[in-house]
């Protein structure tokens, strides 16, 4: 009962009376009015109670601090909190992973102090629990939720087992929470002591390059790295790690060996704590390095070398830790690498060499005493043999072409005694037929213009005589020419062609070299024929040219030719019979406007002891033609004369101007217009009417013209004074006028 008996509770039904006793479980039923009453189960008036009321406690525990989503610094002292009821001593203790399993705090603490001050173990978890319970009843504790222990300072490298090497520069890496400052330590001796690294530096680095001191050992390495404002607050390398001290020395090669390119050798060193290196060879002593292996084994401490087809005696070997490049030797002396090497220099691909000549193949080589050169004309298909065995240090072959014309050719050179040396054109080149170089002359005879004389010179031996062939254009019959050997001239021939009428006459020249070697050359000429009582005009082939020759011009039947050629992007006109006639003759070129842009500078040049020289020249903008007078005919050709002034336009009439000065001593100027090309006459009379002197005759082109008379007649007397007629007579015109000389 827990009324003082007026209610009652069964404890149990039924109980052997004779064992006197009975485990009761004590109900959470707090009272101070308890009583027990044993009943016999047969004879209900027989029971007893308890004399006095006792008291019945449930004793009750409930945790404050922390309740759970706390987050708690490691090292820091936190306050445990709880309340109870009814517990006179209470344990405390903690969980990293969410309950599974417990860590004692404090094994006893007086429940009724409700506080204990804990220092955060090292351990960060987010998985944190606390648990306070009764000492005597384990079963009255109070749990609280999760929460959060974190580390202010952790450090993240090293962590253990690392090796590193004194006198490199390593990482020390860590991760902070409000942490202004800290400080760097490292321990030899697994943390018994303890040396600076940095005595400051602020958290927010987050690393810290350390040049672990020179000359250090030991596997017992630790870093520590502490809050400077809470020694507290602090963190360590968990594992031991290892600062050694790493040598590798290179054996061999060590100096002064001799090794040819392109064998096997075995490089060896000494290691003592290095794992994996590097290995550099060098050809200058050192300056540049020339890699041999990015990564090998360093316990090997040997590696097969195939030595490079160099040549050097300044050559050396190192060997460097792959992670730490301050660890490392190299030879202690230079040693020699010779190669056997051939370099083709020519032909090296893209030449042209032509059939008939002689041509150099060179080469430079070393290490080397004979060469054996073989060409292909088929693209490496095959190989014809030049020469078996040839001194390599000649450096020079003479090779004659033979006909074997091919784009696919390659010169190859080896090594008599070793023919993996060996060397050949880097790219093909080309054999090909060379024509022979032929000079063609073709003058018209000056006197007998219908013949022509024919000259070849030649720079190549012929197989036969050369020929001439002769035909008109739209003539079937072709008349052929054999040229006959000039006397005492060395490859040189002639023959004499006619020419029958006005017509384009083509001449073909043939030659065949003493290597079979054919040319052709072919030249145009556009003929015709002049009488001396008739008008009569000579067109070029292409009409860029038209020759006017008036009456009177010639003494009897002429033949005129005009060949085109291009010379220089200019078409150049041969006129002939190249001679002087009496009169002039009328020279008419055509022009394009949009090939020149003054166009008034244009003029008619001829070509005079080997340059080019301007004639007085009318340009017809409207006829797009440009004319001028000639009485020695010969080369001419159409360019811009700079000096030349732009003319006034055409005059519309006939006149002739009165001469000035007059009177005159010594010389007097005679003007005169001309509307339209025409022949002309302009001479000096007396006042009985014979004839002084003739200033000027035969086809002038229209324009502006003078002429001058210094008072001498045809024998270049001077004549007395007094009063001259000059006149000026055409086809359309003819006019006189008084002049007086006075002396």
């Amino acid at each position: 009962s827990t009324n003082e008996g007026f209610a009652w509770k069964t404890i149990s039904d039924s109980i052997e009376a004779a064992s006197g006793r009975i485990d009761w479980t004590i109900p959470s039923e707090r009272t101070t009015k308890a009583r027990v009453r044993v009943t016999d189960i047969t004879l209900a008036s027989t029971s007893d109670t308890s004399d006095n009321a006792f008291t019945i406690v449930v004793p009750e525990i409930t945790l404050t601090s922390p309740i759970g989503g706390e987050t708690w610094k490691t090292n820091t002292v936190q306050q445990i909190k709880w309340n109870s009821l009814d517990v006179e001593l209470v344990s405390v203790e903690y969980s990293s992973d969410g309950g599974t399993s417990w860590l004692p705090i404090k094994d006893s603490v007086l429940a009724s102090t409700g506080v204990y001050n804990w220092t955060i173990p090292r351990t960060p978890t987010e998985q944190a629990k606390v648990r306070v319970s009764d000492v005597n009843y384990k079963e009255i504790a109070s749990t609280s939720s999760l929460f959060t222990i974190i580390k202010p300072l952790v450090l993240l490298s090293p962590k253990g087992g690392e090796k590193w090497f004194s006198g490199s520069v390593q990482q020390i890496k860590w991760n902070y929470i409000s942490v202004d400052s800290i400080k760097l330590e490292f321990s030899l001796n697994n943390g018994v002591s303890w040396q600076t690294i940095a005595n400051s530096l602020p958290a927010s680095l987050l690393t810290y390059d350390w040049n672990i001191p020179q000359n250090i050992a030991s596997n017992q390495c630790k870093v520590k790295i502490t809050d400077r404002n809470n020694f507290l607050t602090a963190d360590s390398t968990v594992e031991v790690f290892t600062i050694m001290t790493p040598t590798l020395t290179v054996l061999t090669p060590n100096g002064e060996e001799n090794f040819k390119g392109g064998t096997t050798y075995e490089i060896t060193w000494k290691n003592e704590n290095s794992d994996s290196l590097v290995i550099d060879y060098s050809i200058d002593n050192g300056a540049t390095w020339t890699s041999i292996a990015k990564s090998t084994n360093a316990k090997a401490e040997k590696f097969t070398w195939v030595i490079p087809k160099v040549t050097s005696t300044q050559c050396r070997i190192r060997v460097i830790d792959k992670f730490y490049t301050t660890v490392g030797d190299t030879s202690d002396k230079a040693f020699s690498i010779y190669t056997p090497m051939i370099t083709v220099i020519t032909p090296k691909g893209g030449e042209t060499w032509f059939v008939g000549e002689t041509k150099q193949i060179k080469w430079k080589s070393s290490f080397v005493e004979s060469v054996k050169i073989v060409l292909t004309t088929d693209d490496g298909n095959s190989w014809r043999t030049l020469t078996n065995s040839f001194a390599a240090s000649d450096s020079i072959f003479s090779l004659f072409i033979e006909k074997t014309p091919s784009l696919d050719c390659r010169i190859k050179i080896s090594a008599v005694e070793d023919s993996s040396v060996i060397d050949s054109s880097r790219s093909n080149f080309a054999i090909v037929v060379l024509p022979p170089t032929i000079y063609v002359s073709i003058l018209q005879n000056p006197v007998l213009t219908q013949y022509c004389n024919v000259v070849l010179i030649t720079d190549s031996l012929l197989s036969a005589l050369p020929t001439t062939t002769v035909w008109r254009a739209g003539e079937n019959e072709i008349p052929v020419y054999e040229m006959k050997p000039i006397p005492n001239s060395a490859n040189a021939y002639e023959c004499s062609i006619k020419f029958d009428t006005t017509a384009i006459y083509n001449i073909a020249l043939h030659v065949i070299s003493k290597m079979g070697i054919e040319k052709d050359t072919l030249r145009q000429f556009a003929v015709g024929v002049a009488l001396p009582t008739l008008f009569a005009k000579v067109t070029s082939k292409n009409a860029g040219l038209t020759l006017t020759i008036n009456p009177g011009v010639v003494e009897e039947k002429t033949f005129f030719s005009i060949e085109e050629e291009n010379v220089n992007k200019e078409i150049v006109y041969n006129l002939q019979p190249a001679k002087t006639f009496k009169k002039a003759i009328g020279v008419e070129l055509s022009f394009a406007n949009e090939t020149y842009q003054e166009v008034y500078k244009l003029s008619l040049f001829v070509f005079d002891n080997g340059e080019w020289k301007p004639v007085q020249s009318k340009v017809n903008k409207k006829n797009k033609t440009v004319t001028a007078s000639l009485t020695t005919l010969g080369k001419v050709k159409l360019g811009i004369d700079a000096n030349k002034k732009e003319e006034l336009d055409l005059p519309q009439t006939f006149a002739l101007i009165q001469n000035y000065p007059n009177p005159f001593n010594p010389s007097t100027i005679i003007a005169f217009h001309l509307p339209e090309d025409c022949d002309i006459t302009v001479e000096i009379y007396n006042m009985l009417g014979a004839k002084i002197t003739t200033l000027r005759s035969g086809f002038t082109a229209a324009g502006r013209y003078s002429v001058t008379w210094n008072g001498m007649n045809d024998a270049k007397v001077q004549v007395p004074s007094g009063i001259y007629l000059y006149r000026l007579k055409t086809n359309k015109f003819d006019q006189v006028r008084k002049m007086i000389l006075l002396k």
